[in-house]
């Protein structure tokens, strides 16, 4: 079972978290599984496991407002240099919200430097202010789903790295008769 994706480059979001943390980021699409493994690495860099619960928040709900947003980023970090706004399917970057993604859209500029905040979404509408925003201010990043070459890629290298041996015939069995 894969576990992360970290043997898999995602350019300029991978270079930041193994860098220098940025202010605003989105990473968008339908692969869920991923997303959450990018959420779970921004965690982990930015407040280690006995700070999260103080550094890390955590927005999940549809009726989340800008406020609690700009709120939390503005709260300084306790004991650490930074904390992770994680805001996850909030609808911020579809029409339904609109005037409180263009809230958002206005902060992202002045977000300080001892907060990054994370928009994790399943769609992003492009056209809106926000998505601007973010893309100028930070990074937005579409994850796709891997295509078949990727994920016998994928189970090929982890079952090397557990001293697994494998045929690339048998990954791509395995990566067309699962699922």
């Amino acid at each position: 079972m894969v576990h992360s994706i970290k043997d898999i480059d995602m350019g300029k979001i991978d270079d930041d978290i193994k860098n220098n943390i940025g202010k605003c980021y989105l990473i968008y699409g339908e692969d869920s599984f991923r997303r959450k493994s990018y959420e779970e690495r921004f965690k982990k860099k930015i407040a280690d496991e006995a700070s999260q619960m103080m550094n890390v928040s955590v927005f999940n709900d549809v009726k989340t407002t800008a406020g609690q947003v700009i709120e939390a980023a503005e709260t300084f970090p306790f004991l650490n240099d930074r904390r992770l706004i994680l805001v996850k399917d909030c609808g911020f970057f579809s029409e339904g919200k609109k005037n409180e993604s263009d809230l958002l859209a206005e902060y992202i500029a002045d977000v300080p430097e001892t907060a990054c905040i994370l928009f994790s979404e399943e769609k992003a509408d492009k056209r809106l202010k926000l998505y601007k925003a973010v893309s100028k201010t930070g990074i937005c990043e579409e994850i796709r789903p891997f295509d078949e070459k990727a994920l016998i890629d994928l189970i090929g290298k982890k079952l090397e790295k557990s001293e697994i041996k494998i045929t690339r015939a048998l990954c791509a069995y395995m990566v067309r008769n699962s699922g």
